[in-house]
């Protein structure tokens, strides 16, 4: 039995790193907002309770969220190839241009939509 065989003798195993991880609470992409201010949301068919076409939005401070149950002609429309129109005053004030994370909860009741300029921050967050 040569060296790097031999098991030590002495267990260290109780100085071992915790190796659970915690249960994840965000399912993260990034996603393009086209010049027309759309961007193609898959996530939408997994919400809970999206019906396939309106959604309620809330303007949160660093990000867009979006969740099901908007009533008939309230809330932000989705077209039939999951795209939505980022409202200008929102793409604004969250500086939504180009590439965007999106965001999916766990629970799949919300989802958000932030600058990628905030990620390191909003990963913190969001995990």
């Amino acid at each position: 039995m040569g060296a790097d065989e031999r098991s030590s003798p002495l267990d260290l195993s109780a100085f071992r790193k915790a190796t659970a991880e915690a249960p994840r609470l965000w399912w993260h992409t990034v996603r393009t907002v086209d010049r027309n201010r759309r961007v193609r949301l898959h996530e939408v068919v997994e919400l809970v309770g999206f019906d396939g076409s309106n959604l309620g939005a809330v303007l949160r401070r660093h990000f867009w969220e979006l969740h099901a149950g908007a009533p008939p002609g309230a809330g932000v429309f989705v077209d039939s190839e999951h795209r939505l129109v980022v409202p200008s005053g929102v793409a604004h004030q969250l500086a939504l241009r180009g590439p965007v994370l999106v965001s999916l909860a766990a629970d799949s009741s919300r989802i958000a939509i932030s600058s990628t300029a905030r990620i390191d921050s909003l990963l913190e967050a969001f995990t």
